[in-house]
């Protein structure tokens, strides 16, 4: 919550949406420590996914002479001779079985055969479902050709939290069609799933999510009415958490409000599609499955085994020439060549550190998930990262750092995030699948939040949203579209 509060949220949108209203950044307690550079470097290296790591060396090596690339070396677990890591004969054999990831979809590649030199068995990695791809395929059947193209324009003219970047004036000019039209597609636009994607505010993204609600109860339609009543007549009173200026009795306020943080969220792109969002934010995100961090493997004894990819200390080291140049030279520039030399070797320190601890967090949970790695995801054990930081003896912060945005290859060839293996994963989503499959009455992400909490899984509504998406299942309200339609 926390990062998606600093990340996407303004701080007065935060305080009236998702945060309580009595919670400030000044109540949370601080903790005073000793932070060494040490510390920061290796911090920084462990949130690292291995092409970004290897992006940051290919840096420090051009700015720093001081440090330099060691020359080629027997890779340490097939002894072949390579000039660069990863070793390249390790990846095509640990990775040759990668043709299905589990979350969006990995092909062979079409006539490719490991006897090409140019070969990569993930070359042909199928990126998850954009969110333009998800919309069209929700309204194309609703719409005729022309419909259909006003819609893709919308569709691609959405910005990372969801909004509408063009007004609907350009859109109408650039496609020769009139604001009418548009406004005709942009309203079924912003019902499909997520919810309001194509709003212009938070405010029209909230009514328009209020609007799309399934029918409710007497009582929480009333909440609803007085929802809409806030929302939309006094939203900046709402925004800034100034309660008193609303002529609405009190209860009936805080009841309203706590009905919206519930039930509603005012970007509704960033409830499922963080992955896309981190692919408009660079390169190095974009290419998340193209490369796994590790393979997990079965060695010869028919152990499970840990093959990293990554930069090993061994592979840099401090310029021989350098470290005689500061050893013997006088004047004015010995000190920055010694910085750099410093630098260097603090480099090379931090390294070997992300390395051990990125091995021992992996190591563990390999041997806790052995059953659900080797027989399937219904064997995964429940599992957090704070217990997994107490069989370690590190540092919760450490552990996440160590497992966040990191992928690996299983031994039946799928790819999937080592978060993968942890308490809110693929178990839960799988519940989220069976309680849809057998609902009576088409039930909202909130009313699927409060059944998983029942059952001991306490996840957020938007959590179950993205879920959801995941899983290609519609919203509520187009569930209920669609029962009401083939009853008729």
């Amino acid at each position: 919550m926390a990062r998606f509060v600093q990340h996407h949220l303004s701080a007065t949108l935060a305080s009236a949406i998702l945060l309580p209203t009595a919670m400030h950044l000044g109540l949370y307690p601080v903790t005073s420590t000793t932070v060494t550079t040490h510390i920061i470097v290796t911090t920084n290296l462990l949130t690292l996914t291995n092409v970004e790591l290897e992006a940051l060396v290919e840096t420090k090596l051009s700015d720093n002479p001081a440090l330099e690339m060691a020359d080629s070396q027997p890779c340490p677990r097939c002894g072949a001779l390579i000039e660069k890591p990863p070793c390249p004969h390790c990846m095509d054999e640990l990775l040759a079985k990668a043709a299905l990831n589990v979350e969006a979809g990995y092909r062979p590649q079409a006539g490719a055969t490991r006897l090409d030199d140019d070969y990569d068995p993930l070359m042909s990695v199928v990126q998850p479902t954009r969110l333009a791809d998800h919309i069209l395929r929700q309204l194309s059947p609703q719409l005729d050709a022309d419909a259909v193209a006003i819609a893709a324009y919308l569709a691609e003219s959405l910005d990372e939290r969801g909004f509408l970047t063009a007004t609907v004036e350009q859109v109408a000019d650039e496609l020769k069609v009139t604001p009418a039209d548009v406004e005709e597609v942009l309203h079924k636009l912003q019902l499909a799933d997520p919810v309001g994607v194509g709003s212009r505010s938070p405010q029209e993204c909230l009514l328009r999510q209020l609007e799309a609600l399934p029918p409710a109860e007497e009582c929480a339609q009333h909440l609803r009415s007085v929802a809409q009543q806030i929302l939309g007549e006094f939203w900046e009173s709402f925004l800034h958490g100034r309660w008193s200026e609303i002529p609405i009795p009190s209860q009936q306020v805080s009841a309203a409000v706590s009905f919206i943080r519930t039930n509603l969220t005012p970007y509704p792109a960033l409830a499922g599609w963080e992955e896309e969002l981190a692919r408009r934010r660079g390169p190095v995100a974009s290419s998340h499955y193209s490369r796994p961090d590790m393979a997990i493997y079965c060695d010869g004894d028919g152990d499970l085994a840990v093959e990293i990819f990554s930069v090993r200390p061994s592979w840099l080291r401090l310029s021989p020439s350098f470290r005689e140049m500061t050893r013997t030279a006088n004047g004015p520039g010995r000190d920055s060549w010694v910085e750099m030399a410093e630098s260097a070797r603090l480099f090379i320190k931090c390294l070997g550190q992300r390395q051990q601890t990125l091995r021992r967090a992996v190591d563990a949970l390999v041997r806790y998930q052995e059953k659900a790695i080797r027989e399937g995801d219904a064997h995964v054990r429940p599992l957090t990262r704070t217990q997994l930081a107490q069989m370690l003896g590190l540092h919760e912060a450490t552990v996440s750092r160590a497992i966040n945005g990191k992928t690996a290859a299983l031994p039946d060839g799928r790819i999937v995030r080592l978060s993968h293996f942890f308490e809110s994963g693929k178990s839960t989503k799988e519940i989220i699948r069976q309680m849809i499959a057998e609902e009576n009455r088409p039930l909202s992400d909130g009313a699927i939040a409060e059944r998983l909490a029942a059952t001991g899984r306490p996840i957020a509504r938007r959590t179950v949203a993205k879920y959801r998406n995941m899983l290609d299942i519609l919203p509520v309200h187009l569930r209920a579209r669609q029962k009401l339609q083939a009853a008729a």
